[in-house]
This record gives structure tokens, C-alpha cells and sequence, in this order.
């Protein structure tokens, strides 16, 4: 199997039972802030806004 067809993985290693991928460096951080950050910081601004237009 050619590189591209686990784009945007890189493959580590590949057996007849396994293939282990990994993410590149850069996108591992953008990964982590999109999917364990930014829904914190909205579920955050999620509960702050009924207050803000309350008062």
C-alpha cells in the first residue's frame, strides 16, 4: 500500500494483521485543540451567555 492511502496518517508499521498509523506532529496538536479544547471553551460560552443576556 502506497503512503497516500492512509492520508494524513503516517504508517509506523504494517503486518498481515496490523497497521499502525500515526498523525504528523502539527496535526496532533490541532487535533488535540479541536476535539478536547475548543468544545470546553464553547460548552463554557455556552453557560455564560443566558447570564449575559439576562441581566
Amino acid at each position: 500500500m502506497e503512503q497516500k492511502d492512509f492520508y494524513p496518517y503516517k504508517v509506523i508499521s504494517e503486518t498481515a494483521e496490523v497497521v499502525q498509523l500515526e498523525l504528523p506532529k502539527g496535526r496532533k496538536a490541532s487535533v488535540f485543540c479541536t476535539f478536547r479544547v475548543l468544545p470546553i471553551v464553547l460548552l463554557a460560552f455556552a453557560v455564560t451567555i443566558p447570564e449575559k443576556l439576562s441581566s
